[in-house]
C-alpha cells in the first residue's frame, strides 16, 4: 500500500509538471496565465505530499508540511482568479487582494509553526503500515484558514453555476467540468480532515490533480490553447501583403503565400541555395531603398532587424506593402499641383499684361476726351469710342478668367473684320 501512495504521489509531481510545461510553450492570454499559476501551486503541494511520503521523522514531515503550504496556500485563491477570467465575471479587487494578504499570512504562520501554536496546537509523528503521518491537534487560525479557503471554493463554485445558467452556449459542459474541478479537492479535503471515512491517506493532492487534468480538458475542447497562434498565422497567410522571415546567414526561414507569389525564386524546391542566398541578400540590403516595380506594381518594403534577448541579431523580417493605388494617388496629386502652378502662373502673367492694356485705353480716352473739351471739336468722338470698346473688351477677358477655371467658357465662331482692327490700331 505505501508503494502505492508513493506512486501516486509521483505521477501527481509528473502530472503537473507536464502541464506546467504545456502551458508555458506559447501561450499569451490571460486564462492561460492563471492557469499556469495554479498548475505551479499544485506542484508544489504535490512535491510536499511526496516528501511527506519519503518522511522519516517528525522534523522532516513538518518540513514537507510546510512546502505543500507553499502551493496549498494560494491554489483555492488562484483557481478563483481563473475562474473569474474564465467566466468573464471581475469580482471587486479588495477580495483578492484581502485573500493574497490572507493566505500570505497563513504562510508565515506554517513556517514558524514551531515557535507558537496559533495554527497547530500539537503536532505528532507516527508510522502506521509504512505510511507517514502527521497528526495534528488545530489551532485557531487552521480554523480560520479552513473557513477561508471554504468561501474561496465557494465563490469559485458559485460564478461558475451562475455562469451556466446564464450563458447557455456550447461552453456549457466546459462549465460543468470545472464546477467538478472546484468541488472535488475541497471534498476530499474535508473528509481527510474530519476523519469521515476514517482513511488515513490524504487524497488531497491526487484530487487537485485530478481537477488539473479536467480543467486543462476544458480549455483544450474550448480550443483556447491554439486561437492565439491560429488567429497569428491565419492573418500572416491570409494578408495581401508579402513577409519573408530569414536567419542571421540569409537563410530563409519562413514566408507567407503573397510572397512567394511575388518571389518564385523562394517558393521552388528546386531552385539553387546559392541563388536564392544571393537573391534574399539583395532583398535585405539596407541601400536599396528603392521601390520595387514587380509586374506593373509598385511594392516598399520595411526591413526589421530580429534580435534575442541579450540583444544578439538573430535574423531579419521584411514586409513587402503593395502601394500601387498610393503611388497612382500620389502621381495624381503631383500632377494636379503641376497644373495648378502652371494656371497661377498663366494668370499672374495675364494681369501682369493686362495692366498695361487697361492704361493704353484708358489713356486714349482722356487724351481725347480734353480735347474734345479745348478744341470744342467732336471729331474726335469716334475714336474714344473705338478707344472705350477696347477697354470693355479686355474687361470682359479679365471676367473670362473665372469661367475658364470653372470650365464654363464657350468658344464661339464669328467673324473678323481686318480693316476695323487696323484702324482701331491707327486711331490709338
Amino acid at each position: 500500500m505505501y508503494s502505492i501512495f508513493v506512486i501516486m504521489q509521483i505521477l501527481g509531481v509528473v502530472v503537473t509538471f507536464i502541464t506546467i510545461i504545456f502551458l508555458t510553450i506559447d501561450k499569451t492570454i490571460s486564462q492561460h496565465k492563471s492557469l499556469l499559476l495554479t498548475a505551479s501551486a499544485v506542484f508544489i503541494f504535490c512535491m510536499g505530499c511526496f516528501l511527506e511520503q519519503l518522511s522519516t521523522d517528525l522534523s522532516s514531515a513538518l518540513m514537507a508540511t510546510r512546502i505543500q503550504y507553499i502551493g496549498g496556500c494560494y491554489i483555492a485563491f488562484l483557481m478563483l482568479r481563473f475562474v473569474s477570467r474564465f467566466c468573464e465575471v471581475k469580482p471587486p479587487r479588495a477580495i483578492f487582494w484581502f485573500l493574497l494578504a490572507y493566505n500570505s499570512f497563513t504562510l508565515v504562520l506554517i513556517l514558524t509553526c514551531e515557535k507558537h501554536s496559533l495554527l497547530y496546537k500539537d503536532v505528532a509523528f507516527e508510522i502506521n503500515d509504512k505510511i507517514p503521518q502527521l497528526t495534528i491537534t488545530p489551532g485557531l487560525f487552521y480554523y480560520l484558514f479552513s473557513i477561508v479557503m471554504s468561501l474561496t471554493v465557494l465563490c469559485s463554485l458559485i460564478i461558475s453555476i451562475i455562469s451556466i445558467f446564464k450563458k447557455k452556449s456550447n461552453n456549457t459542459p466546459g462549465l460543468i467540468i470545472i464546477c467538478a474541478a472546484i468541488v472535488l479537492p475541497a471534498l476530499a479535503k474535508y473528509i481527510n480532515m474530519f476523519k469521515i471515512l476514517n482513511i488515513r491517506y490524504d487524497w488531497t493532492g491526487p484530487s487537485l490533480i485530478i481537477s488539473c487534468v479536467l480543467v486543462m480538458i476544458v480549455l483544450y475542447k474550448s480550443n483556447l490553447f491554439d486561437i492565439i497562434t491560429t488567429a497569428r498565422d491565419s492573418v500572416i497567410e491570409t494578408m495581401d501583403d508579402a513577409l519573408i522571415v530569414v536567419d542571421s546567414n540569409m537563410q530563409l526561414l519562413d514566408s507567407n503565400p503573397k510572397a512567394r507569389c511575388l518571389f518564385p525564386v523562394i517558393a521552388k524546391s528546386s531552385v539553387n541555395i546559392t541563388e536564392r542566398k544571393k537573391f534574399l541578400k539583395e532583398l535585405f540590403d539596407s541601400d536599396l531603398n528603392k521601390d520595387l516595380e514587380i509586374d506593373n506594381h509598385f511594392y516598399q518594403k520595411h526591413i526589421t532587424a530580429l534580435t534575442d534577448k541579450t540583444g544578439e541579431l538573430i535574423g531579419y523580417t521584411v514586409l513587402i506593402l503593395d502601394v500601387t493605388t498610393t503611388k497612382k494617388y500620389v502621381d495624381d496629386l503631383i500632377s494636379m499641383r503641376t497644373k495648378s502652378d502652371m494656371a497661377n502662373n498663366a494668370k499672374s502673367d495675364f494681369l501682369a499684361n493686362m495692366s498695361h492694356e487697361i492704361r493704353t485705353p484708358m489713356n486714349a480716352i482722356a487724351g481725347f476726351a480734353e480735347l474734345c473739351l479745348q478744341e470744342k471739336n467732336y471729331t474726335y468722338a469716334n475714336d474714344i469710342k473705338a478707344a472705350a470698346k477696347n477697354l470693355i473688351a479686355i474687361i470682359n477677358d479679365i471676367l473670362d478668367i473665372s469661367k475658364i477655371e470653372s470650365g464654363k467658357l464657350e468658344i464661339i465662331l464669328a467673324p473678323y473684320d481686318t480693316m476695323s482692327l487696323l484702324n482701331d490700331v491707327i486711331s490709338i
